[in-house]
């Protein structure tokens, strides 16, 4: 069948309206992720006179510093410690500094999987996003919930528990980690192994100590033929991928963990095959983060990148991680401040501590 030449024109036309359209799309797509990121739910945790409050990433007071001490927010809302003359209790605010869960508790965290750890009468349990009590205060001790389940302690025995309040894996574990990557340690008579979500033994008790999985590893302890103390890597399957031949040892980020020499005491980098990347030349080196780590060098912090770069020079007592551009710093005793990727010191450094800024 041949098109008329009025065909021919509707097809072109449709077909130039269509990219018109898709056009259109995309410029507006490039448009919307090209506007500023709203910053206003991203604030750090400072500490003035003996009180908590809460900044933004200019160095201003969104929540003035009036509790006895703060977690940071999760979902919009972050526990604190609110004074009632008579008992310091436990309650949650949003970001605008209103209520929004009362003070009660003797203690409380950051909701995690929907779920937030709190505590009354030296018992532990569960509350949700509005305050409703989900698990009931029961156990001796608990952690909050990582990928679905929560670690409890009931009767000098840890086990596991789901967002239901019901048991998983029943008490039985003398110490236990949190879940990572489908997998959590557990230890029990002095060894460590490792547990899947269903509670069978993945990972059978035979380490010294260990921790979680991150990245695919998980950095365990065993003692060396001279009787020492050694820190190396197993992977998801049990089997040693790094022997143990450090004196300690941190979990990896970004392809990366510090690790320390056990001739020198120094930290170093190395990556997942075990090559060392950054010599150990460091007193403390922590986790990379964005791309940065902090490290001591004569007991000054400063920053590296992922080459082992110098990027801010080690002058500071103490300092934090760098997140949306700024990590805390410790220039004096009771003095921190807030420093940039260069160095700079971009929020003056007037508070008697400070954290991470999060959103």
């Amino acid at each position: 069948m041949f098109l008329t030449m009025k065909n021919i024109f509707l097809l072109l036309f449709s077909i130039n309206a269509l990219f018109l359209h898709i056009s259109a799309q995309i410029s507006q797509e490039s448009y919307t992720n090209d506007k500023p990121k709203d910053t206003s739910r991203i604030l750090a945790r400072v500490k003035v006179d003996g009180k908590w409050g809460y900044i933004n990433l200019k160095g201003n007071f969104v929540i003035e510093p009036k509790f006895h001490f703060a977690r940071d927010f999760k979902f919009g809302i972050a526990p604190v410690i609110i004074n009632d003359k008579v008992n310091n209790e436990w309650g949650y605010i949003n970001t605008k500094d209103s209520i929004v869960i009362a003070p009660k508790y003797d203690d409380a965290y950051n909701i995690c999987c929907g779920l937030a750890l709190v505590s009354i009468a030296y018992k532990w349990g569960y509350i949700d996003y509005f305050g409703e009590m989900r698990i009931k205060t029961e156990f001796d001790d608990a952690h909050s919930f990582s990928e679905g389940l929560a670690a409890v302690k009931s009767n000098w025995k840890w086990g596991f528990i789901n967002r239901d309040g019901h048991y998983v894996v029943s008490p039985q574990f003398d110490k236990v980690g949190d879940f990572h990557e489908d997998l959590a340690w557990v230890q029990k008579e002095g060894k460590y192994g490792y547990i899947s979500r269903d509670g069978n033994l993945q990972i059978k008790l035979q380490f010294d100590n260990a921790g979680d999985f991150h990245e695919g590893l998980a950095r365990i302890k065993l003692e060396d033929e001279w009787g020492y103390d050694s820190w190396g890597y197993i992977n998801k399957e049990g089997k040693i991928v790094i022997q143990p031949q450090y004196a300690n040892a941190r979990d990896f980020h970004e392809g990366m963990a510090a690790v320390s020499n056990k001739d020198t005491g120094l930290w170093g980098y190395i990556d997942k095959d075990g090559n060392e990347i950054i010599p150990a030349n460091f007193y403390k080196a922590s986790d990379f983060v964005n791309g940065v780590a902090r490290v001591n060098i004569r007991y000054k912090y400063g920053f590296i990148d992922k080459r082992g770069k110098i990027i801010v020079p080690p002058k500071y007592l103490d300092a934090g991680n760098f997140h949306h551009g700024l990590a805390p710093v410790r220039v004096s005793i009771y003095k921190w401040g807030y420093i940039n990727k260069q160095g700079q010191l971009v929020i003056d450094a007037v508070f008697e501590y400070a954290y991470d800024f999060i959103e």
